[in-house]
């Protein structure tokens, strides 16, 4: 099969608009695919924050341990403790209890604090700064507020000199009388107790994150608490509470949420789709239409010889009036062809009338309007300012290469009979120069056929008879009324 020439421009356009609506669809699709990262991250960011919550709800039920043992021992030991300057007199029950209660993985001290100035902390080994401190001065509105709720409360996180960041859990403690006390505390460490179990699951499923907490007060600051990235672009954020402050959690895949080199090649891949879709579907534009054409050809052509059929051809002459002055008309008549059928056979017949169309190809300019008038009688519109010396010689040589053609095997030849018309004021359509060119033709067969006759615009007609033995511009002109 014929593949058709492809029209650049069309199959450019074609080629644009193709790849737009895949470049749209894409960007459908990368939207739909970073919607689903990001729902995936979240997902996974509030696995990581229930964990960070259970983690801390954990470590604040050891806080609750030291209070309940100095309420057993009563005042008494309390106010030992309270009083005495190195705090000795129940230290040692204290480091037994502290020993059986911290995570060397997940706490950093154990605290007690009679009047908020620390006198017990376990382990002593790295917490010697810790000793004597006077909490009032770094953490006096969660004290003050502990005390007014005697409610448990969170210190931090805050960072510690030789510490480091932690956040503590403190219970307040008071006499059988009600007067407070002090403070038990439990540190946590940060970040230790959370990127052991929690935080490492973000960077193993390859995300970067970044864990804060809401600084206090009305500036809206955060203080951040651990992370592998800081201040991160595109990112999904969760916000949770942990001991009624609120702790972010930034998450954002470490490749991007949509894949750079996947991008890259869905682009490569919709340019080529792009080109090949644009291209099929020119392909598709041009056999339907020329698979139109052919079919608009056929309806306007005759089958048979190819030429326009009688309607096509009067509509053309029609036409041809409209647009252009000058013109003759020539009706040709295949001499005798009903004998040729009969002697011949209609396959000859056939023979006969394409051999006449071909005649008339190659004796008629390019842009003459040749058809099938019907049968085997033929119409030529020779366009222009035609003379009567110029359409005989044209009628000429028509005759005599008919006069070439064979009837089948029989070793005869036909002749034809042309009538013709000039253009003028009283043929102002096709259809009155088909009569006047008609009556030429009548008088052509009735002068003994194998003559061209032309109806002058007088209303005369003038019959050319040929001569066997002369050139064809040599013929004999007589003219009858």
């Amino acid at each position: 099969m014929k593949i058709p020439k492809i029209d650049g421009k069309r199959y450019a356009i074609s080629f644009a608009i193709c790849l737009a609506a895949l470049i749209a669809a894409l960007i459908a699709c990368w939207g739909w695919v970073r919607s689903a990262a990001i729902g995936r991250a979240q997902r996974v960011a509030a696995q990581v924050a229930h964990d960070i919550e259970a983690k801390t709800s954990g470590i604040q039920g050891y806080a609750d341990v030291p209070a309940a043992w100095l309420d057993v021992e009563g005042d008494q030991a309390k106010r030992e403790i309270a009083s005495s300057g190195d705090g000795t007199a129940y230290r040692a029950e204290f480091e037994r209890i502290a020993q059986a209660l911290y995570d060397p993985e997940n706490m950093s001290s154990i605290r007690l604090a009679p009047d908020g100035v620390v006198r017990y902390v376990y382990p002593e080994d790295g917490n010697d700064s810790l000793l004597h401190e006077d909490l009032s001065e770094s953490a006096g509105e969660e004290l003050k507020k502990a005390a007014d709720t005697r409610e448990m409360t969170a210190i931090g996180p805050v960072f510690v000199d030789n510490v480091g960041l932690t956040l503590s859990f403190c219970v307040p403690v008071s006499y059988e009388s009600g007067k407070l006390w002090g403070y038990t505390l439990v540190s946590m460490k940060l970040p230790e107790a959370l990127e052991s179990l929690v935080l490492d699951r973000l960077t193993d499923q390859g995300y970067n994150y970044e864990l804060s907490c809401d600084a206090g007060g009305q500036t809206g600051k955060k203080e951040r608490i651990c992370g592998t990235a800081r201040s991160m672009k595109n990112k999904t954020s969760l916000s949770f509470p942990v001991y009624e402050r609120e702790w972010i959690l930034d998450i954002r895949p470490v490749n991007g949420w949509i894949s750079v080199p996947g991008v890259i090649w869905s682009l490569l891949l919709a340019f080529v789709c792009a080109l090949l879709l644009a291209w099929i579907l020119e392909i598709r534009r041009r056999f339907r239409t020329e698979a139109m054409n052919r079919l608009s050809s056929d309806a306007k052509h005759d089958k048979m010889t190819g030429l326009l059929n009688h309607t096509a051809s009067t509509d053309a002459i029609d036409k041809a009036l409209e647009d252009i002055e000058g013109g003759v008309l020539l009706l040709i008549d295949v001499d005798n062809f009903k004998t040729v059928n009969d002697t011949a056979g209609h396959l000859a017949g056939d023979e006969v009338l394409i051999e006449v169309a071909n005649a008339m190809r190659t004796t008629f300019r390019r842009h003459d309007i040749l058809g099938r008038y019907g049968g085997d009688e033929f119409i030529v519109y020779m366009i222009g300012d035609i003379s009567i010396p110029d359409f005989s010689v044209k009628a000429s040589q028509l005759q005599r290469k008919i006069r070439n053609i064979p009837i089948g095997q029989t070793g005869s030849y036909v002749t034809c009979s042309i009538g013709g018309a000039r253009r003028c004021v009283e043929t102002p359509s096709a259809e009155e120069m088909v009569k006047r060119a008609d009556q030429a033709l009548y008088t052509s067969k009735g002068s003994g056929k194998d003559r061209f006759t032309i109806y002058d615009d007088s209303g005369s007609t003038l019959v050319v008879a040929p001569k066997q033995d002369e050139s064809v511009m040599k013929h004999d002109y007589a003219v009858s009324e």
